[in-house]
């Protein structure tokens, strides 16, 4: 595919899978995981499955490091190659510091890189970036795209459940839902990504009801053409039941399924489990 003369750039926690990248010219930049003293690129050195298998036997968990300024610059060079302008579309600087990391990259640089906060993580990133895309095939300008990815961000929901909220907790990624810590083991939380940060829906006492909870949710806004994704962290079983649900109840125009990312992994832990729905 011939590069476009506008490259649009997003991260790793986008979730999408390899296949929509690469149909969508979409470049990724990866997030790091510290593990054991060991730097791994998310996706690169470190693949989903290869991660949660770790993850269930691990004594150390790990971290996760955004790419420097340096980093970003050398990557924002590399999308530049072909392209006259870069748009970057990363996850929420309420829980990551990507964004200042390439906005200092971007004042760098000699040429425009656009660097947006979409205020959202996984799927929630990933459908700004597809919304953004689309713009782009059509032969939107540059503004156009960037507010294409705005209203995605606005109309997109995003609904999670984990096993546990420890590892939010100990990432520093728990946001408003920081009051649930002492229930912990007594609930189920539903969570959602709003104003940038994790903030908790509802508590509900069993894992079936928490994702029987988050169908309800997510169906609120189903009612005309719907992009849908889900995504998990080593509960495949759950996701593909959940992925045949709404196939057949919702009938979504698209349908994306994906493993929760590395970088995402490390701050939920194993046993997330995601719905997100964005209108078309």
């Amino acid at each position: 595919m011939p590069p476009h003369p506008i490259a649009i750039v997003t991260d790793s926690t986008c979730d999408l899978p390899p296949h929509l990248l690469a149909a969508h010219d979409i470049y990724v930049i990866p997030q790091k995981i510290v593990w054991n003293g060991v730097i791994y690129r998310d996706g690169v050195e470190l693949s989903s499955s290869d991660f949660y298998q770790f993850l269930a036997s691990a004594r150390d968990l790990p971290e996760t490091l955004p790419p420097s300024p340096a980093e970003f610059a050398r990557y924002f060079e590399e999308a530049h190659a072909g392209a006259d302008v870069v748009i970057a579309l990363l996850l929420s600087s309420k829980l990551s510091q990507s964004f200042i990391h390439a906005q200092q990259a971007a004042h760098e640089l000699d040429f425009p890189v656009f660097v947006l906060d979409t205020q959202m993580i996984s799927l929630g990133l990933g459908f700004a970036v597809l919304a953004a895309a689309d713009a782009r095939s059509q032969g939107a300008p540059v503004e156009q795209i960037l507010n294409v990815a705005r209203q995605a961000r606005r109309q997109t929901h995003v609904y999670f459940t984990v096993n546990t909220l420890d590892f939010l907790y100990r990432g520093g990624r728990i946001g408003g839902a920081r009051h649930l810590i002492g229930k912990a083991l007594s609930i189920n939380p539903i969570l959602t990504v709003s104003g940038g940060q994790v903030e908790p829906v509802e508590n509900v006492r069993t894992r079936q009801r928490a994702v029987q909870r988050m169908v309800e949710l997510a169906a609120n806004g189903t009612n005309g053409p719907v992009r849908v994704g889900v995504t998990h962290g080593d509960a495949a079983e759950e996701a593909h039941a959940l992925l045949d649900y709404i196939a057949h109840a919702w009938k979504p125009q698209q349908l994306i399924a994906s493993i929760t990312c590395p970088a995402i992994g490390a701050h939920t832990g194993p046993g997330v489990l995601s719905i997100t729905v964005t209108p078309l």
